[in-house]
C-alpha cells in the first residue's frame, strides 16, 4: 500500500464519520423513530463499552512493534481507522432509533478519540513505509 493510498483510504474514513454527524443534523429528533423501551436506554452505554474496548484494542495493537513491514503497518492503520469508526456507526444508530442527540454525540466523541490516537501513529507508519521504499529504491540503483 503507498503512502497516498494510506492518507486517502483513512482520510476517508475520518470523513464518514462527518457525513454521520451531518445526518444527525438533517434527520431532527422529531423524524427519527423514538423508540423507547429498556434495551435502548441501556443502548448508548453499550456503545460507549464498545469503544472503550476499542480503545483498548488500539492501544495494544499500537506496542507491537515499529519492525513490522511497512505494508503491514499500513494494513494496521487502516484497519485501526475501520475500530475508531464503529462507535459513530452505532451511535447514529441509536441515534435513528431514540431521537436523542446525545445519544450520538457520546460515541462521537469516543470515535474522534480513537482517531486522535491513530494520528499520532500514522506518521510514524509513513517514516517507516518512506524508509523502506527509499532502501528499495537504493537496492535496484546499486544493480
Amino acid at each position: 500500500m503507498t503512502l497516498l493510498r494510506l492518507y486517502v483510504v483513512t482520510g476517508t474514513i475520518f470523513i464518514s464519520v462527518l457525513v454521520y454527524a451531518f445526518i444527525v443534523v438533517l434527520v431532527r429528533p422529531e423524524r427519527a423513530a423514538r423508540m423507547s423501551g429498556d434495551l435502548l436506554q441501556a443502548a448508548p452505554y453499550v456503545v460507549l463499552g464498545i469503544a472503550g474496548v476499542l480503545y483498548l484494542a488500539m492501544m495494544r495493537w499500537a506496542q507491537v512493534p515499529d519492525e513490522l513491514a511497512p505494508q503491514a503497518a499500513a494494513q494496521q492503520v487502516v484497519i485501526q481507522a475501520a475500530m475508531a469508526e464503529v462507535p459513530a456507526v452505532l451511535g447514529l444508530a441509536v441515534y435513528l432509533l431514540t431521537g436523542r442527540t446525545q445519544d450520538f454525540v457520546i460515541p462521537l466523541v469516543g470515535s474522534l478519540v480513537l482517531f486522535a490516537t491513530l494520528a499520532v501513529r500514522i506518521p510514524r507508519v509513513a517514516l517507516a513505509i518512506r524508509r523502506h521504499l527509499h532502501r528499495q529504491w537504493e537496492e535496484s540503483k546499486r544493480r
